[in-house]
């Protein structure tokens, strides 16, 4: 893979960053808590006050408090600097996953890692994202039925999960470069 441009810039690198079971983990847990807790709220003031505006309000509440809570953890590791970047770092991702090597430029190895860590990080965004489609849903048309209402966000898992894939499989490949002893 050649490099013809300087890396971005990145903000705390410094910073060592997780190792990818450990930021699925995070993310997963992370995501798992959204849900339960999206529709424990949810549930929870529909059945008890019957508003449904109270609750979809509640809900988004409670998406605020699931980011405050996440922002320590992605605090403690490195990310780009600027959003900007992220498309660049996403398409040099993508292209070493496809040629099944890293890039040639440790500094660009590095920033790599951080853009697919960022992507795997990203995939917690997507589970609650998938709760409040299917509420929206079932609140539009009420009269549909159930599993469509749940099967169409499952349509369009695939593409929204892709990065979050590619992030996988590079931290594989930068995992590998490492020395078993070595930090990322």
């Amino acid at each position: 893979m050649t490099v013809s441009a300087e890396p971005p810039v990145l903000v705390h690198g410094e910073r060592p960053l997780p190792r990818r079971h450990r930021l699925l983990r995070e993310a997963a847990g992370l995501g798992a808590a959204t849900a339960i807790g999206f529709t424990a709220v949810y549930w929870t003031a529909e059945v008890t006050l019957g508003l449904k505006g109270f609750a979809l309000s509640t809900v988004s509440l409670f998406l605020v408090l699931v980011l405050v809570i996440s922002f320590p953890l992605r605090r403690r590791r490195p990310a780009l600097a600027a959003p900007r970047d992220r498309p660049v770092v996403t398409r040099r991702v993508g292209q070493a996953v496809r040629e099944g090597r890293l890039p040639g430029d440790v500094a660009w190895r590095r920033v790599c890692a951080v853009g697919a860590a960022e992507q795997l990080g990203a995939l917690v965004l997507i589970v609650p994202a998938c709760v409040v489609v299917v509420w929206a849903l079932s609140a539009l048309f009420p009269g549909a039925a159930p599993w469509l209402v749940a099967v169409l966000p499952l349509a369009v898992l695939p593409p929204l999960t892709a990065p979050a894939h590619r992030g996988w499989a590079y931290l594989g490949l930068y995992e590998a470069e490492l020395s078993p002893s070595g930090t990322l």
